[in-house]
Parts: structure tokens; sequence; C-alpha cells
């Protein structure tokens, strides 16, 4: 069990040989957000909202996310919040479609922990009836579009975006679970993911609501 008021407090650097736990954020951690998502560097910042961004942004950004109809899924490694994953509904509620965003912050990366953190989000996905995850990144983040090939998205490229869209339901081997995952179980049932696994018909629509405000809807800082 997290303490949550020791949780929103700055915590010291932890050791990458660490096994942490993927967990969702409920309204009293968000501020853990805002910290992971302040301590990035000034490249991932932009990766992830298409622009260059303030810490006064950033802290705003999280001030507005709204648990209704987004979840924050992140991965601690003892009180530290290292990486997360964001997944928004396309409407005020949840409904059939949602946007993803992974952050992980540079001395995390290349561990398996945005796989993880994806694979957690497609499995609360199951949960809540959602069955097309779209997500957009820069066309030259390759780290981002191999956490997608992973779960067989449909990708394409426009201009500098690359585009990706997958199918919730087809990933029926996904586990839901509501408690804490540890996250070498999360790698490992990543690892194990069918190739029979098909990513849905069709391509992203223009007009689907959402797809690209999830990175620019609120403008540059």
């Amino acid at each position: 069990m997290f303490n949550h008021h020791a949780l929103c407090r700055p915590a010291a650097a932890n050791s990458n040989d660490d096994v942490g736990v993927v967990k969702a954020l409920n309204q009293g951690e968000l501020c853990l957000y805002s910290q992971h998502l302040i301590r990035l560097r000034r490249q991932c910042r932009r990766s992830r909202f298409g622009n260059e961004v303030s810490d006064h942004f950033l802290r705003g950004y999280v001030d507005r996310v709204d648990l209704s109809n987004t979840a924050v899924l992140g991965y601690f490694s003892e009180e530290q919040m290292c990486a997360a994953i964001e997944l928004r509904s396309l409407r005020s509620v949840w409904c059939e479609a949602a946007e993803v965003a992974v952050t992980v912050e540079a001395e995390w990366r290349s561990q398996g922990i945005g796989s993880a953190l994806m694979l957690r989000a497609l499995a609360l996905s199951q949960r809540l009836g959602i069955e097309r995850i779209f997500l957009i990144c820069d066309r030259l983040n390759r780290p981002m579009q191999r956490i997608a090939e992973k779960m067989h998205a449909c990708m394409h490229f426009e201009d500098s975006d690359c585009l990706g869209q997958i199918a919730v339901a087809s990933l029926t081997h996904v586990k839901a679970s509501r408690d804490a995952t540890p996250l070498s179980l999360a790698i490992r049932e990543v690892a194990s993911l069918p190739r029979s696994i098909t990513c849905a018909l069709g391509s992203l629509s223009h007009t689907t609501p959402g797809i690209r405000g999830f990175r620019r809807r609120y403008g540059p800082a």
C-alpha cells in the first residue's frame, strides 16, 4: 500500500536495478504525474506535447486532468514515479475510443517500461469497453513506434507525425487486474504477445476527434 502523502514529496533517486510496480493514480496522486512530467528533458516534452512547454504549462495540464474520462498509470520505483501512460477518452465520458501517450524519464528507458505500461493500459481499456486506441508521435520517435508495433498497431505517417491505431478487442490474451503489478510480470506478458494478433481494418480517419489534439490541444506554453 502506498502512502499518498509521502508519495507527493520529492523522492530521492533510486537504483535502476530495482523492480518497480505499475499502478493507477487516484486524484490525490496526480501531483506525482506533474512531478514526473516536469522531470522530463526538453526533447521528451516536445515529443509528448508537440511544442516547447514550460513547468507552469505542465502543472496546469495535470490540474485539468479529469479522472472521469482519463486514467494515468504510473511506473514506480520505491516511491518515485519514473514513467507514466495517460489513457484519455475521445469524449467527456468513457466511450469506445481513446488516445494514449507514454512518457519515460531518460535514465529509465530501454528497460521495457513503456511496453509494460502500454500492456496495462490495454487491459484497463478492455474493462472500460474501449475498442480502439489511437496514438501519435514524431516520425523519428522509434522507441514509441516499437512499443506500438509490439501491440500490433496499424501505423502510417503524415508529414512529421506517425499515427497509430490499436484494436483492443483483438488482444484477448490481456489479463485485467485492479492491483499494482510487478513490472517483471508485465514485461513477460508483453514478450508473450501472439503473432496472430491482427490490427484493425482500415486507416485512421483524418476527422477522428482528438487524435492530434492529445499532444497539441493546448498550444505552446
